[in-house]
């Protein structure tokens, strides 16, 4: 049962995903919602009680693939650290047990930037950079304090993979990952 008061808690078909606040720890995996009624009143306004059916789990995987990514980091906003940010907010991170996202996968696409910053993720259990092409290009000064091509906080299983960089890639130095 939801507890909700005076609104529309959902509608049949919409996807619902449970996670612990302190942690954004997924609980389980997204569920469909099959149907929803209020139970305390004739309709959804003023309900406080709703009775949910949901319909079986669906799959959490991500494609990003494709696109056309053209000198993308010009400004510095809240939640940019690359061109592409998986960057839940998690207050937590320390303590969380499970990964936020799973099975990412980046592929055929074009960056062409001015900058280093390509992929930052966060609380990620597979991600997959493959077949990509990055071409840099000094339309812009670099500026970004995120000197790395790939910057991963708390992310395991990810691969890169057949991608063609215009400059000298070096998985060492140009990896950063921390726990």
């Amino acid at each position: 049962m939801a507890n909700t008061y005076g609104f529309k808690w959902g509608e049949q078909g919409d996807q619902v995903q449970f996670i612990a606040g302190r942690t954004m720890e997924v609980i389980g995996k997204k569920n469909n919602i099959r149907s929803i009624k209020a139970l305390d009143q004739p309709g959804f306004v003023g309900a406080k009680e709703f009775e949910i059916t949901f319909d079986k789990s669906l799959d959490t995987s991500v494609l990003i693939r494709g696109n056309r990514f053209v000198n993308a980091l010009t400004n510095m906003f809240q939640f940019t650290n690359a061109v592409i940010s998986i960057y839940p907010e998690i207050p937590e991170l320390k303590r969380q047990r499970r990964y936020f996202h799973s099975g990412i996968r980046i592929e055929n696409n074009v960056f062409e930037t001015f900058d280093r910053p390509l992929v930052y993720a966060k609380s990620v259990d597979g991600l997959r950079f493959s077949n990509n092409r990055i071409i840099t290009n000094k339309e812009y000064p670099a500026f970004h304090w995120n000197h790395y091509p790939f910057l991963f906080e708390r992310v395991i299983n990810y691969k890169l993979s057949q991608n063609n960089f215009d400059f000298n890639f070096n998985p060492e130095k140009d990896v950063k990952t921390n726990p």
